[in-house]
């Protein structure tokens, strides 16, 4: 199983998401009304099955795929999945555009060799051309992506032992801005996927930070930070256990005035760890400025978590809303999907694979 970052398929691909609280599944159709969500599931990861990214209770993992695979009605079983841009090494590198396919492969290989810390051996290995280098004309922008196969193969074994049949290994980061394409292509906004565009996708444990420059994620970085800070200050602030905290915050049941106990100290860090993000990138990159933030993921669901983020950090912010313009199986509730639809954004990139141009 190899990393399968720009290529194309023409079959119908479960986009399966693994996150450290929920494995999301998500399934489309195109017609000539649009894309279609046919099925969408969500199941609890299981506590300390998957440490950092990276599955270590296989046993678990299955069970919980094979309780996702029986509430997705659908009988196909092809996947497109993702591993961790913490398990992933990306970079950016330039090569004569006169090669062929066959010379350019053999090129960026003699490159990772040369600068990924792995043994070749070890990694799963892809690239993809960018396009023309607009400083050499004579060259190509070829960004490499490397990952260990250990990581690329237990993700493919747990999908199928679980009855699922996994065909792509993409890496995350760029099924987010896969996501992030589509997206911005449905706004009627001036704001579109040619800008510079800083992505925030927070996670219970990971706030994944990347860049889309007109379209292609060229950066990524991840921070140990999301939702299980909030849930640990509601705990702490209500003398809860984090089970009662984390059931109170599914459920919407905080109190009054959980807004300024403790929510506004989760914003905070929200910030500061964007802010952090944008200040290392373009302090390393040569970049000047972003021209906005784009927030996902299953613990960046709030408004007001959107409008203090445009407020503080002085530039637009756009809250993920993917499934606006979709239609619906009748089987899904469609409010709750759009209402919701932040924390399938990698599911979505995922499953887009499944479309040559969407």
């Amino acid at each position: 199983m190899v990393l399968g970052i720009g290529k194309k398929t023409s079959t119908a691909l479960l986009g399966i998401d693994f996150g450290s609280s929920t494995i999301k599944g998500l399934l489309l159709s195109r017609s000539s009304k649009g894309l279609k969500v046919e099925s969408v599931a969500e199941v609890e990861t299981p506590v300390g099955a998957l440490v950092d990214n990276q599955v270590v209770s296989p046993e678990e993992i299955t069970e919980s795929l094979r309780e996702l695979r029986r509430k997705l009605p659908s009988r196909n079983r092809q996947v497109a999945t993702a591993v961790a841009g913490s398990h992933v090494i990306t970079k950016v590198i330039y090569m004569d555009s006169s090669l062929s396919e066959l010379e350019l492969e053999t090129q960026v290989e003699l490159e990772a060799e040369n600068s990924i810390p792995f043994p070749i051996d070890e990694i799963s290995l892809d690239f993809e051309v960018l396009g023309i280098n607009e400083s050499e004309p004579n060259r190509n922008n070829v960004l490499l992506s490397a990952a260990r196969t250990e990581a690329v193969s237990i993700r493919a074994e747990v999908l199928a032992n679980a009855d699922f049949e996994p065909k792509i290994v993409d890496v995350e980061s760029h099924a987010l801005g896969r996501a992030w394409n589509f997206v911005l292509n449905q706004q009627d906004e001036e704001l579109d996927e040619n800008k510079i565009i800083g992505l925030v996708d927070i996670g219970e444990t990971t706030l994944n930070f990347a860049i889309l420059d007109k379209g292609e994620v060229v950066y990524n970085r991840a921070q140990n930070f999301g939702g299980a800070q909030y849930t640990q200050q509601i705990a702490s602030f209500y003398s809860l256990s984090i089970e009662e905290a984390k059931e109170m915050k599914v459920s919407g049941r905080l109190p009054e005035n959980y807004e300024i106990d403790v929510f506004a100290q989760f914003v905070s860090g929200v910030i500061q760890n964007v802010r952090r993000q944008v200040s290392l990138f373009l302090s390393s990159s040569g970049y000047k400025s972003l021209d906005a933030i784009a927030v996902s993921g299953g613990s960046a669901l709030s408004d007001e978590l959107v409008f203090q983020m445009q407020t503080d950090l002085e530039m637009p912010v756009i809250k993920a809303q993917p499934f606006n313009e979709c239609l619906f199986d009748r089987s899904i509730d469609r409010e709750q999907l759009r209402q919701e639809g932040g924390k399938y954004m990698v599911a979505l990139g995922l499953a887009l694979r499944s479309f040559d141009n969407v």
